[in-house]
């Protein structure tokens, strides 16, 4: 009888043991995961912005491209209105 009993409390302390480990094993595993979604989502954000400076880039050489075609149109106008002038 007590051996019987000596292997039921082996059996449910090694059952207890089991689902302690598992457990464990769970909370590691969700911990791991939340790292790697944490490192994910800064990979997402550094991207982001790569994209947004690119296009911050993008919109900057545009404008200054746009200022300098008006700035040669402006010039061309002032020496037609020049050349007018003169043949007047």
């Amino acid at each position: 009888m007590n051996r019987e009993r000596e292997r039921e409390t082996v059996r449910e302390s090694t059952s207890e043991l089991a689902i302690e480990r598992d457990r464990e094993k769970r909370e590691r595993v969700r911990e791991c995961k939340g790292e790697n979604e944490k490192k994910q989502e800064r990979a997402r954000d550094e991207e982001s912005e790569r994209e947004r400076a690119n296009e911050r880039t993008t919109a900057s050489e545009n404008k200054r491209e746009r200022d300098e075609s008006d700035s040669e149109h402006a010039r061309t106008r002032e020496k037609e209105r020049e050349q007018e002038i003169g043949r007047e």
